[in-house]
C-alpha cells in the first residue's frame, strides 16, 4: 500500500474520530487530536525524555506530519 493510501486513510480515520495514533516503537508515538479549528499534535519518543506537543491549523501541515512519520516506518520496513 502506498503512502498516500496509507495517508488518505489515516486522514478519514482522524476527520472521522477526532483522534489519530501513530505509534512505532522505533520511531516514536505521534498523536492527533482535532481541537477546535486546530489540532494538536503530541509527539513523545520512547527511549528519550523529550516530548512535543504544539497545535497547527492547517490540514497540510496534519498531512505532512502523517506523511513523514510514515515514510520513516517505511524506511524501516525495508531493513
Amino acid at each position: 500500500m502506498s503512502i498516500e493510501t496509507k495517508l488518505a486513510r489515516a486522514m478519514s480515520n482522524l476527520d472521522e474520530f477526532g483522534v489519530l495514533v501513530l505509534e512505532d516503537p522505533e520511531i516514536n508515538t505521534t498523536r492527533i487530536k482535532r481541537v477546535g479549528r486546530g489540532w494538536r499534535i503530541s509527539r513523545s519518543y520512547h527511549e528519550f525524555d523529550d516530548d512535543a506537543t504544539w497545535v497547527v491549523s492547517h490540514r497540510a501541515d496534519v498531512e505532512d506530519e502523517i506523511r513523514s512519520w510514515l515514510k520513516c516506518q517505511e524506511q524501516l520496513d525495508s531493513f
